[in-house]
């Protein structure tokens, strides 16, 4: 088998493209030719289907030569093959469009569902009756009408050459040569994806099997596969040992996202089904021209390869920029960033030794002789912006581990530094009857992990509980967010259960702005859940240790000395055959300070995209969006452009190199007019339009996220491309109605993530891209590290923003988006949490925890319907523009310095400027000579507030006080010092304190 890029092959008729309403008449047709008029003519459709029923599916007949229907049309028989159909050609010889497969589109815009028309007899009795087609007898008397061509809407959406099945009598046959076998093996091009599960190609018939001819080029990642079509169920294992050059299976060995490697894995094939293994040949760059031979063996049997090069031109990344190559499949099993290095602003884990204490960017642990944390400290002041010496105590007690017997420890604590950014220490206890053995990693970004292994010794061990006993302090327990508690004052008690079916809830966070901790329960089967809507479709997983059955759950209890956080098992049985693993995790906050100084001056400017069709789904897509010339951004002010997916510039959701070209050009004029540009790439879902979509389905639910997708309005079974070209139950994502793709959701935790880093390291360099919008994180915060490390090495101060809706509703599993996210937090430059967020109802403790990030070392913006432009100056927070339109602030800014003030936010423990009124706050810029007050009121009414004002904090002698005139904000007005000031309802106000001139009156 040579190797093509791919012939439009059919067994019976010609393969082209053609143009046509697709969202009227579906995405195939096939063409017949009328030679001889008549009142009815009989044609064989070869359409070679999918479709398991075909006869219930609708068939529209239109005659060329008048765009009109025909209506007479019967359908003597409907197979998966062929069809067999008599028709009365209106518009006399000439061509008719047979549409086999047309569809409707039903649910919402972004996600639809998909379903063929049924089948509607149209003709008329009198018709039939005349043209005889109800005597069966006459039937081989009607005159032949002839298909000649099957032809596809789109490149992307066509069946040519892989999507076409042998028929039942040609699989017989196929089956009787190979009479004795269990499977047959059938090398394919890397060009020619296999699509069919249930179904061979057409095409492998007269094929020889197991042999592989392809033409190499130095450097470059070959990729190549090889069919598997099973005669009875199989279980195949793969051996490249054979072949001329270390080759890797990307179905039975391989890097996982987390830095951990597999091999050895079996592949399962069902009774009549086809499993699409791929390889991946890494071609050296001193490679010999001329002819390699080798051989692959799978299940047993060889497949020759024969191997060719023709040149000594070296290919640059694999040859990752011809993405139809499929060298990106190269990258699924990297390992870059896989490291223990500095990420800015974090500094090296100190590990002291006698004191046995590790000190971190303003926080400090310190271990006790049971190896588990005697106290957490912050250094963060209240303001998060500065480091303090006055330490700040997380803990009132040590934390316990207890397992309900008396453990003994055998010796210290064995600690080792992995690398500046991570320490790690291991200890080993004994009870009676059991094993306890305890590892622990600090990182420097905050992160604490323990995985707590408990084994029985020699007999099933029954214990009562096993509990961890989190003692907080009073001063860093004031608020609470997570285990079905949305963020906001610590209650009293919280008692929660485990529920993943319904609830994404396996942590809690409790702090003060200032300091606190997120505490996670885990065990060693942890996956990420799916988001965005979908949790259902693949729910968080109950760790067996910590849930023990329904047994385990979380007790909080606030005391006047200290808050209680009590994680229990109840009663459990520990079984000889395998220990349970209790691990938890604590991220410690804040993770980072806060920067006042770039909220104000990275202004960003959002690609529009979201200028979508209104009327349905009757007619094509509105023409795409573009994002705006850089010139234009420019001169509106921004100095940061986000790039949306569904733009000129990148086109396809979540791979931006479908599109690296245009993209190249646009990033690199806006650096001509000092513009930095982030782009949309967040991994939650990938578009079809990939070339490795076929390969990422073969990898079995590795990438793509398993269905059924379960959302909001029951069972989506997506686009009808997704049913037609991935025969195995995907979960839809969203689309973009001016964009001809069908996303398809990912799993989180999958190879794929490897390829994605290489990705953004690739836009990077090549690209110039300087950051990346996230959209729904769909990994984890290993993963959000290797994107800071690449960009970093390219860029000296990258940018990461992340979005969320909402996540706190029934579709989503109840989860707060900021205690979600948090272990993302740490390597985020901006937070943008509040779509469907009701800025008028939402009170400012919530939007302190949930939306700003404020005690997470970051600053949010506002999203949904514009925000509350009062509310969120007070936590420094604009909207996204050009939805709303920011400038006249940004104006206000620009003229008053804000940027080289320093920000003492509401939340401090000393403001210089209150209020008197808990709901009505106050935020200072002070600056030199100069101070700016932002007020926001949650009063149910109009009020009246007089600021207390600590001039001496804001070193002035003699103040003036005016409200400036800001644009659609507020109007222009002096004011007196002691002036009350009359503060709307859900609004707000900004007062300028300066120094008063001599001589001003």
């Amino acid at each position: 088998m040579k190797e093509t890029r791919g012939d439009n092959l059919h067994p019976e008729l010609e393969c082209s493209l053609g143009d046509w309403d697709a969202r009227l008449l579906g995405n195939h047709r096939i063409l017949v030719l009328v030679d001889t008029p008549a009142q009815a003519v009989r044609v064989i459709l070869p359409w070679r289907r999918q479709d398991e029923r075909p006869e219930r599916v609708d068939l529209i007949v239109i005659a060329r030569a008048t765009g009109e229907r025909v209506r007479n049309v019967v359908r003597l028989c409907d197979e998966q093959y062929c069809g067999d159909i008599i028709f009365e050609p209106t518009a006399g010889a000439g061509e008719y469009y047979f549409y086999y497969l047309p569809y409707a589109l039903i649910g919402g815009r972004n996600y639809p569902d998909a379903f063929y028309l049924p089948w509607r007899p149209l003709e008329s009795p009198e018709w039939r009756f005349a043209s005889g087609v109800d005597d069966p007898a006459s039937w081989d008397s009607f005159p032949r009408a002839t298909a000649t061509t099957y032809q596809a809407i789109s490149k992307h959406d066509t069946f040519a050459p892989m999507g076409f099945p042998a028929t039942d009598r040609e699989l017989k046959e196929l089956h009787l040569k190979h009479q004795g076998k269990r499977f047959v093996l059938f090398p394919e091009s890397r060009f020619r994806p296999i699509e069919m599960v249930r179904h061979i190609p057409a095409l492998w018939l007269n094929r020889t099997p197991s042999r592989l001819s392809g033409v190499i080029r130095r450097g470059e990642f070959f990729c190549f596969q090889v069919g598997v079509h099973a005669l009875t169920d199989v279980a195949v294992e793969v051996d490249t040992a054979g072949m001329p050059f270390p080759t890797r299976s990307l179905m039975t060995e391989g890097v996982r996202a987390d830095g951990s490697s597999f091999q050895g894995k079996t592949i399962l094939v069902r009774e009549g089904e086809v499993a699409a293994l791929w390889f991946v040949t890494p071609i050296p760059l001193n490679c010999s021209l001329g002819v390699h031979e080798g051989s692959l063996l799978i299940g047993g049997e060889t497949v020759q390869v024969t191997l060719t090069s023709t040149e000594n031109a070296i290919v640059a990344d694999g040859g990752v920029r011809e993405l139809d190559s499929m060298a990106r499949l190269g990258w699924l099993d990297s390992s870059i960033a896989h490291d223990c290095s500095l990420i800015a602003p974090y500094e090296a884990v100190r590990f002291d030794s006698d004191k046995r204490a590790m000190s971190i960017l303003g926080r400090r642990v310190d271990i006790g002789d049971d190896g588990f944390p005697a106290q957490i400290s912050s250094h963060f002041s209240s303001d998060i912006t500065t480091l303090t010496d006055h330490p700040k105590s997380i803990l009132s007690r040590p934390i316990s581990f207890n397992i309900g017997r008396e453990v003994v420890a055998h010796g210290e604590p064995h600690v080792e530094a992995k690398g500046p950014a991570e320490v790690f220490w291991r200890q080993e206890f004994s009870a009676d009857g059991c094993i306890l053995q305890v590892e622990a990693t600090l990182e420097a970004d905050g992160h604490l992990a323990y995985n707590c292994e408990l084994s029985a010794i020699q007999s099933t061990l029954s214990l009562p509980d096993v509990r961890l006993t989190i003692p907080i302090h009073p001063d860093a327990s004031r608020f609470l967010m997570g285990l079905g508690v949305q963020g906001g004052t610590c209650p009293d008690t919280l008692d929660w259960s485990w529920d993943v079916a319904n609830k994404n809830q396996d942590s809690v966070w409790i702090g003060d702005v200032n300091a606190g901790l997120q505490i996670s329960l885990r065990d060693e089967d942890y996956q990420r859940p799916l988001n965005s809507n979908w949790y259902r479709s693949q729910p968080l997983r109950a760790p067996k240790s910590w849930s023990n059955g329904g047994r385990g759950g979380v007790r909080v209890v606030k005391g006047r000395t200290e808050t209680t956080v009590e994680a229990y098992s109840g009663p459990i049985e520990l079984s000889v055959d395998g220990p349970l693993r209790f691990d938890f995790r604590l991220l410690i906050t804040p993770f980072k300070m806060i920067s006042p100084q770039r909220q104000i001056t990275e202004r960003y400017f959002h690609a529009p995209n979201r200028v979508e069709e209104i009327s349905g789904y009757g007619t094509r897509p509105v023409p795409i969006n573009h994002p705006g010339s850089p010139e234009s951004v420019r001169e509106y002010g921004a100095t940061v452009v986000n790039v949306h997916h569904a733009t000129a510039v990148m086109p396809y959701i979540n791979d931006p190199m479908l599109s690296a070209k245009a993209l190249a050009d646009y990033v690199r004029s806006a650096h001509d007019v000092g513009l930095r540009v982030k782009i949309y790439n967040t991994v939650r879902e990938l578009p079809s339009e990939s070339p490795e979509v076929h390969a990422l389905r073969a990898l079995d639910g590795e990438v793509y996220a398993r269905g059924p997708a379960v959302g909001p309005r029951g069972i989506n079974v997506g686009h009808i491309w997704l049913q037609e070209h991935l025969p195995t139950s995907v979960v839809p994502g969203y689309v973009s109605s001016n964009v001809e793709d069908r996303p398809i959701v990912t799993s989180g935790a999958s190879r794929w993530l490897n390829l994605y880093v290489e990705m953004i390291d690739w836009l990077a360099r090549e690209c110039q891209i300087d950051g990346v919008y996230l959209d729904e994180v769909g990994f984890d915060r290993n993963t959000m590290k290797r994107v800071r490390k690449v960009l970093s090495r390219h860029r000296e101060q990258p940018l990461i923003d992340l979005h969320s809706a909402s996540q706190f509703h029934e579709a989503d599993g109840f989860a707060s988006s900021a205690n979600l996210y948090m272990e993302h937090l740490p390597y985020v430059d901006r937070l943008w949490f509040s779509e469907y967020v009701d800025y008028d109802e939402i009170g400012p403790v919530q939007w302190l925890i949930e939306l700003s990030g404020v005690p997470f070392g970051v600053l949010g913006e506002m999203l949904e319907g514009g925000g509350n432009p009062w509310k969120g100056l007070v936590f420094g927070a604009t909207a996204r523009a050009p939805r709303v339109d920011p400038r006249p602030m940004w104006r206000f800014w620009d003229e008053i310095g804000l940027s080289e003030a320093e920000m003492i936010g509401w939340w401090s423990a000393t403001p210089p400027v209150t209020t008197g009124r808990s709901d009505v706050l106050a935020t200072s810029w002070v600056g030199d000579g100069y101070t700016v007050v932002a007020l926001a009121s949650w009063a149910p009414t109009d009020v009246e507030v007089k600021l207390d004002i600590d001039y001496s904090a804001l070193g002035l002698e003699n103040p003036h006080l005016e409200r400036p005139e800001i644009e659609g904000f507020q109007n222009f007005a002096e004011m007196c010092a002691n002036e009350k000031i009359n503060v709307p309802y859900n609004r707000g106000r900004v007062v300028v304190i300066r120094e008063k001139q001599e001589g001003a009156i």
